[in-house]
């Protein structure tokens, strides 16, 4: 008996509930997409907003810090020694000097470029391979880590501004 009212009950109300969870589905799913979490940036919460805002400036202050650190240390001069046959670090060492610290970091950036991308350093004959290859393993870590995270910071920026600016559209 108690078997027969469950089958009945589940028959007449099965199919209302499912109409009544399809819909409330539904509406919720409706409201979800009319304010995107992702892209609307008003939804975010404050400290979100200020994360995302400061992140990309400490991340790329991060790979200032370590550029400017090998400019102005003794890494300086082991880089200057283990790429003293590459054309384009003595032509660089001629126009800039090392008189400021200023100077060493641009001659650091120029070099920078070998530790992420030999080959096309190389191809160019900006730098010598074999000065590439004999670069201590440390100092090129160091660039390497320089370079991308002053990249991701670069285009963090841009993401923001991208999501900020068209947000309002």
């Amino acid at each position: 008996m108690v078997k027969l009212l469950a089958e009945s009950f589940s028959l007449a109300v099965g199919p209302l509930l499912l109409v009544r969870v399809a819909k409330s589905v539904g509406r919720h799913l409706e409201r979800q997409s009319s304010r995107d979490f992702m892209t609307d940036l008003t939804t975010w919460p404050a400290s979100l907003h200020i994360a995302f805002l400061l992140a990309p400036f400490l991340i790329g202050l991060i790979g200032l810090g370590i550029h400017y650190h090998i400019a102005g240390s003794r890494h300086f001069e082991v880089l200057c020694s283990a790429f003293q046959n590459s054309p384009g670090l003595i032509e660089d060492l001629r126009y800039w000097s090392t008189i400021s610290i200023r100077t060493r970091a641009m001659i650091v950036a120029g070099v920078t470029l070998a530790a992420v991308c030999p080959t096309l350093v190389v191809r160019r004959g900006w730098l010598s391979a074999e000065d590439c290859k004999n670069c201590p393993a440390y100092l090129k870590r160091r660039l390497q880590i320089s370079f991308w995270c002053t990249a991701i910071a670069g285009f963090w920026i841009m993401a923001g501004w991208v999501l900020i600016e068209f947000d309002e559209l």
